[in-house]
This record gives structure tokens, C-alpha cells and sequence, in this order.
């Protein structure tokens, strides 16, 4: 977690489900679900992309789905900037860690990372959260 490293300006998030777009073509706080319960710590994690290189952008474009030919995330791409992340977590990481995120490669993504969340945390403050983070949003680069 969030070790003495460099992190690049931005972090891609894919989008497969279109309901994550609202009015406006806003991204709502649905893209980020913090699902993913299989750590050892105290932590739910949202799969990210660190944009090193342009690499990072196409390896998102072209994943696809497990056992699958489809492509993973047909609706686009999410670009968050780490500066307003970075606020997120000088603004509720006061008293606790609440929010941090990581670089953790995986097997056929080099730039693969996770945000990470609070497990223990009351539903509304997630919620709260989760939408804070979508606020990071900069733009979305939909799908051809």
C-alpha cells in the first residue's frame, strides 16, 4: 500500500456497465463498488490501471472478459487525476486510514493497482466516499 513510490498524475478506471454514466454523461459513484473481499488486511479494493505510459490506456481498450473474446469494458474509460485523490485522502484519512490505493501488478498487466477502502466503515460513509471518488473524475474516453 502506498509505499515511498512514484504514482503517475492520472489512474484509469474501465467501465462495462453503461448504468455507471448518469445524466450528463457524469460518472456516478456505481463505478466504484470496492467489491473485491479476498485481501488479508483491513482493506476492499477497486481495480485501477496507473497511466505510466500510453500502454496503460490500451491495455484497458483491449482486455477482455474471462473465457471470453468480448471485450471487458465495452462503455470506456474512466481518467481520474491523483492530485484530487491525494486530497481524498489528506481530507478523511485524519484520524484513521481510511482510503489509500497501491501498485499491484497482475499477469499480463504491468500497470494494474487497486484503490483501497476501509472495510469496517458504516454503509453511508462508502457511499460518501465512493461518490467523493467519482468526483475525481476528469473525463471519459468512451469505447469505438
Amino acid at each position: 500500500m502506498n509505499k515511498i513510490e512514484s504514482f503517475p498524475d492520472k489512474l484509469l478506471r474501465g467501465i462495462s456497465d453503461p448504468k455507471v454514466i448518469g445524466e450528463y454523461g457524469i460518472v456516478t459513484a456505481q463505478l466504484f463498488q470496492f467489491s473485491n473481499d479476498t485481501r488479508n488486511d483491513l482493506f476492499l479494493e477497486e481495480s485501477i490501471n496507473w497511466e505510466d505510459d500510453d500502454g496503460s490506456l490500451e491495455c484497458l481498450k483491449n482486455q477482455k472478459k474471462k473465457d471470453s473474446d468480448q471485450l471487458q469494458f465495452k462503455e470506456g474509460i474512466a481518467v481520474l487525476e491523483r492530485n484530487k485523490i491525494d486530497e481524498l485522502l489528506r481530507r478523511f484519512n485524519i484520524m484513521t486510514k481510511l482510503l489509500s490505493y497501491e501498485r499491484k501488478a497482475i499477469e499480463d498487466n504491468k500497470y494494474h493497482g487497486n484503490l483501497l477502502m476501509l472495510k469496517t466503515l458504516e454503509k453511508n460513509v462508502k457511499v460518501q466516499l465512493r461518490a467523493s471518488i467519482a468526483n475525481c473524475v476528469e473525463k471519459v474516453i468512451k469505447s469505438e
